[in-house]
Parts: structure tokens; sequence; C-alpha cells
């Protein structure tokens, strides 16, 4: 059983993973909503639970699936390695990960960190990549043919620029704030790192604002470019449209399709910390990344990832033009 949450970012991984296990196992599987799956819970048995994640919140939901079936899990909110504070703590908890049948993580580095935070030595933890990787490799990038050819027909020279800000939110900063510390309330430790993370997210507005100052200015600077500006799904559109203020008629923002075509059909990948930089990497894309602070989130403290990194505002336009000039 698989189930799935954010459907735009989880269906299609999901499906190639399923196709390659029916492909070699003599097994069913089952593709539905969260809820449904765990509402039938009490009825399975020998059932595979393939789940998303981890978290204290689940904790007797996951002694539930172990009593009579399996629990295997991929984080979907990954790479490990760029997790805060608060979800290494929330999401690794140690009395389910004893007990989860495979936790499945993306590569060696992250087994270590999991290991070094519990001190232990843990034999369900196997480094495997993940299947939207897999995606981007032929014949199955072929997938995506139908959505980067109208991308290409409409922007042509296209520069990326997905978004991974936790501002503009759907549920309004101030509730997503109450939300949190709600959820964590009950328990110091976490409570604290709550706290941790709130500053984290008010640093990162002058990421947020930087990021959306120079892609408006590229734009301008940039004609005979496109660029596309795609909010993250918890942000709300119409709020992240009113900060693109003077924009030129070159620059866009939408939400239209999954992530992955974009990269594919981009010709520049420009972001701030967003964890989709892995796909671009898969497929050799020239990649800025640009943060003015590090006191906000940032994969930038991992620079091998390739690319170029940025915090100066001026030197990365004058990086970006030589490039665009083949220079």
């Amino acid at each position: 059983i698989f189930p799935l949450e954010v459907k735009v970012r989880e269906f299609l991984p999901k499906i190639f993973l399923a196709y390659h296990l029916i492909k070699n196992l003599d097994c069913e599987i089952i593709l539905c909503k969260s809820r449904l799956a765990l509402s039938k819970l009490h009825q399975m048995k020998n059932v595979i639970f393939f789940d998303k994640s981890l978290s204290i919140h689940k904790i007797n939901l996951s002694k539930k699936i172990l009593k009579k079936n399996f629990l295997i899990v991929l984080d979907e909110e990954g790479p490990i390695t760029n997790w805060p504070k608060l979800m290494l703590q929330a999401r690794l908890p140690k009395q389910i990960l004893n007990k989860t049948n495979i936790y499945f993580v993306r590569n060696k580095h992250e087994k270590q960190i999991i290991k070094n935070i519990f001190k232990s030595k843990k034999n369900n933890i196997f480094p495997f990549g993940h299947p939207r990787y897999d995606l981007l490799k032929k014949p199955t990038i072929n997938l995506f043919n139908n959505e980067v050819n109208i991308i290409k027909k409409r922007y042509k020279n296209l520069v990326f620029i997905p978004s991974s800000f936790g501002h503009d939110l759907k549920l309004g900063q101030e509730n997503f704030y109450h939300e949190l510390r709600k959820s964590y309330s009950l328990n110091k430790t976490l409570s604290k790192s709550v706290e941790d993370l709130i500053v984290l997210y008010e640093n990162d507005l002058e990421n947020y604002e930087a990021l959306i100052n120079l892609t408006i200015k590229l734009a301008k600077k940039f004609d005979k470019l496109n660029f596309v500006f795609r909010p993250h799904p918890v942000q709300d559109i119409k709020s992240v449209k009113k900060r693109f203020i003077n924009a030129p008629k070159n620059l866009h923002i939408t939400y239209q399709f999954s992530i992955t075509p974009w990269i594919i059909a981009s010709n520049y990948y420009l972001s701030a910390h967003c964890t989709s930089i892995f796909e671009a990497l898969c497929l050799n894309k020239k990649i800025f990344t640009f943060l003015k602070t590090n006191k906000g989130f940032g994969i930038h403290k991992k620079r091998h990832l390739g690319g170029y990194f940025f915090s100066d505002q001026k030197k990365m336009e004058i990086l970006f033009e030589k490039i665009i000039q083949n220079k």
C-alpha cells in the first residue's frame, strides 16, 4: 500500500516504483489517499505499508501497522542532509525507527547521519537513491514529453526559479506558526526546536525578497530570456504575485504542471535552497544558487553540490551575463 499525500509530487515516483515491484514480485499494489488507507488499517494483515515518513505524531499508528503488517519508509521530505533540527527530532522517532522493517535513504551520508544521531548500529537503513531521480533517465524521462514540449513552445529560452520558501502561505504565516507550536507543545525539547525553526523562517524572508528582486532585475536586463518563478505547493500564488511589482512581460509566475518538466525544459536553473537542485544536477543543468544571508534555511552549506553559489547579487549578475553570452 502506497498512501499519497501531495499527489503532484508523489504520484509519478510511486507509480514508477509500483511498476518495478509488480514486474519483479507476485504482489498487488494499492495507491490511495493517506486517510483511506488508515481507515482500513484494522482489517489489514501481512500488508507492506510503504509510508512517506515516520513522525512522533504517527507513533501509535506505526505501532498498529507493525502488529500484523510490515512498515517500509522512504521519506518524501528529503534529503535528510538538509533537514533543520526539528525535523531530525520529529521525523526520526527512535522507538519506531528501531522496529521499522526498512527505512530507505538517498545515500550513505544520510545513513551515517541517522546512526550518529542515535549513537547505535542501525541494520534497517538502506541507501537506494529515490524513484524521482530514476524518472529522469531514459526511457522514463519521456513520460514528461507532453509537458516539456508545451513549456518549450511557450517559453523557449527558459530560466526556471523554483520557490522553496515558507512565506506567503495558503494557511497564513501566523496561523502556520500557531499550528507548529501547537503540534509540539507537549514536548519541551521539540518546543524549543520549534522556536529555533521559526527564527529560521523569519531570517529566510530576506533570502526570499532578495531572490525575487534578483529575478526581476535579471528579467529586465535579459529580455530575450523567459523567467518562470514557480511557487512552492504550500504558497498562495496570489500573494506571491503581489511581490513581483513592476515585473517585465518575460517574467511569469505559474504553478502549472509538476516541477520536473520545468527543470527538464529549462536552460538555466536558479534557486535559493530548493531540493529540486538534485534533479537539476541529474540533468546537468546550468545551476545558480543565490542566498543573501546564511541565517535562514540553506542547502548552501553543501557547496560541493555543483553549479555556482552566490551571496553577492552583483557578482551573480556578472557571471550570469558571461554564461548567457557563452563566455
